[in-house]
């Protein structure tokens, strides 16, 4: 399976959100978002939108969503449009929730152990989640060879071992080879 640079991964994102968003002092908060909080949204920061709203950057999940809360202390959860129906704070929303989260997955993915497939110089890296026994991932691994033999790309295979019995033991031999892309 690949995972492309472009869509937010949200196979790391429930753990990571937390970590990524930047802590704010829930004390400080209105007992209507902490409330939020309580079950289980996560505030990142306030935003500007006027009109007499304050508007707060949260995720549900790996989900980017708005609170407004109103001048009597109520909160409204969802999305705000103009008169032509269009969304209002998606920037806001992917600046403050989706792009730290992002960005926080993707070091971490970078700092993992992986086993490099081509050139370092390649100009497109591509990652992958590999389990030795996955007829799907040597598939994609054979139907990769034209861009990875050209130097148009470089795979990073993230070694897991789920399908099989022996796949843990499998992935572990081949991180721990002499030269791991050979042994992959």
């Amino acid at each position: 399976m690949f995972v492309p640079r472009s869509r937010f991964p949200s196979l790391f994102s429930a753990t990571l959100l937390a970590m990524a968003l930047l802590p704010a002092h829930a004390d400080d908060r209105p007992a209507a978002l902490q409330m939020l909080e309580r079950q289980g949204l996560t505030i990142a920061q306030e935003f500007d939108v006027g009109g007499g709203l304050r508007a707060f950057a949260a995720a549900a999940g790996d989900r980017p969503v708005a609170v407004y809360l109103t001048g009597d202390g109520n909160v409204i959860v969802g999305t705000r449009l103009d008169a032509n129906g269009a969304a209002l704070d998606e920037e806001a929303l992917q600046r403050l929730v989706a792009k730290p989260v992002s960005d926080k997955v993707w070091a971490q993915l970078e700092a993992a152990t992986w086993v490099q497939d081509g050139s370092a110089n390649a100009p497109r890296v591509v990652y992958t989640f590999s389990d030795p026994n996955c007829p799907f991932c040597n598939r994609f691994w054979k139907a990769a060879r034209p861009w990875v033999d050209t130097g148009k790309v470089q795979l990073r295979h993230v070694m897991v071992g789920i399908l099989k019995a022996d796949s843990q033991a499998k992935a572990a031999a081949i991180l721990d080879a002499a030269d791991p892309s050979a042994a992959l």
